[in-house]
């Protein structure tokens, strides 16, 4: 009796096991930030996407996020204490973005508590200062490259892999030991192997539903958490979301125009319905590119759309092309597909309502040459050209502000979804 009760003990803990390691990984975020991880008391695990605080933490490392007492957020609006010091690494909702960044200073003089925040690894602090209400909780700590594998074992190939599989062989194993002690009839050797996997079947069906309709997306929850270490140098301020990196208006003739976007994270995000708009000088404007069905951008890497006109886009191998143009004094915006605004970039003068990000960039790209986002803030022409120091470190830098960001490329180098990747 005593070695059949340690079988059917041990059956259940691995089966408890199987349904802990499945909850664990619904607990790893990737989608984006919604208004209900507000109201959670739970601990959540985040996936870091941004290099915003290296060498501290790299890109997947794998934060755990502590959420602010339910009694302190209800009473934050009515009291200056504050529940978070200098020092603090918090986690905060902008948007449907989530950053995690460290609190420089705290304002309790009027209400409510807001405090300013910044990455170590950014040059200046975060634009708008934090009210306690957008504050999701205090990062605790982050265990490094943990999110690759947490991103793989989320792939329906995977779970199956890491989590299926192995509950399935220790499910059946233990299932046959158990016969072997109790007084059973015997039974088909196959309805012996249906039985664990119909209730592995099950469980993977019911644990997994919210499971796979996830949606990645860049734009979503990118950490930037890390406890205090020296500057690096460089200080790069990386975004965590796609961006607008390169754009030629004029090659060797008015309709040899590109616009490259770049991925900083380090997932795949899916382009169906994402829309590049342009945006004259005045106050027209539309739709440059609706990108369809089928279409991605790799983890740090590359997407293009060209001009069809003359076959340039085959030239340069666009992903996706059509006979529309950019022109001087124009404005572009990147959007998803809820129609939020991801990135904005204009260039040369007479603007009346551009898309733009800060100052405009101040000058329209010379025929032959392009405008390029820096890799990092204080690349230059030179260290982003070919064989520069920069040139392969991707553009993912971002401080808002168009003039800041953008530097001439006197030699434009188009790059689409097959190019080589680049990692900050």
């Amino acid at each position: 009796m005593i070695d059949k009760t340690k079988a059917i003990g041990f059956l259940l803990a691995a089966f408890g096991g199987f349904v802990a390691l499945t909850a664990l990984l619904l607990l790893i975020k990737t989608q984006p930030a919604l208004p209900k991880l507000e109201s959670t008391r739970l601990p959540r695990l985040f996936v870091i996407q941004s290099g915003s605080m290296s060498p501290a933490l790299t890109p997947a490392s794998l934060a755990l996020v502590f959420p602010t007492p339910l009694q302190k957020r209800l009473l934050s609006p009515l009291t200056s204490t504050p529940n978070y010091f200098p020092g603090d690494i918090i986690s905060y909702r902008t948007g449907r973005q989530v950053i995690t960044h460290r609190v420089i200073s705290v304002n309790d003089s009027t209400l409510p508590v807001t405090y300013q925040t910044q990455g170590d690894a950014n040059a200046a602090p975060d634009p708008n200062p934090v009210p306690e209400g957008q504050i999701l909780g205090r990062t605790v700590f982050a265990i490094p490259y943990l999110g690759y594998l947490a991103g793989f074992a989320q792939k329906p190939s995977g779970f199956i892999f890491l989590v299926i599989v192995p509950a399935t062989i220790i499910i059946y194993e233990e299932l046959r030991s158990i016969k072997k002690l109790l007084p059973l009839p015997q039974a088909n050797p196959k309805t012996a192997l249906f039985i664990p996997l119909l209730g592995t079947a099950l469980i993977f069906t019911a644990f997994s539903g919210a499971f796979f309709s996830n949606r990645e997306a860049s734009s979503g929850n990118s950490f930037q958490a890390a406890a205090v270490f020296a500057t690096p140098t460089p200080t790069p301020q990386q975004t965590n979301h796609l961006v607008i990196s390169e754009i030629q208006i004029q090659g060797g003739n008015a309709n040899q125009d590109f616009v490259e976007l770049y991925n900083p994270t380090i997932a795949a995000i899916q382009l169906n319905n994402w829309q590049i708009r342009h945006r004259t000088s005045g106050t027209s404007e539309g739709s440059l590119v609706a990108i369809g069905v089928g279409k991605s951008i790799p983890a740090y890497g590359f997407f293009l759309w060209a001009n069809s006109q003359n076959g340039y886009n085959t030239q340069i191998g666009a992903d996706v092309s059509n006979s529309n143009n950019i022109s001087p004094n124009n404005s572009l915006l990147l959007r998803d597909p809820d129609g939020l605004t991801v990135d904005q970039v204009a260039w040369g003068i007479g603007h009346s309502n551009p898309y733009s990000e800060g100052t405009i960039y101040p000058n329209n790209p010379s025929p032959g040459q392009s405008i390029e986002r820096k890799a990092y803030s204080g690349s230059s022409t030179t260290s982003m050209a070919a064989a520069g120091q920069d040139s392969d470190k991707g553009n993912g830098y971002d401080s808002n502000n168009n003039a800041n960001d953008f530097i001439p490329r006197l030699l434009p180098l188009p790059q689409n979804s097959t190019s080589p990747i680049e990692i900050p």
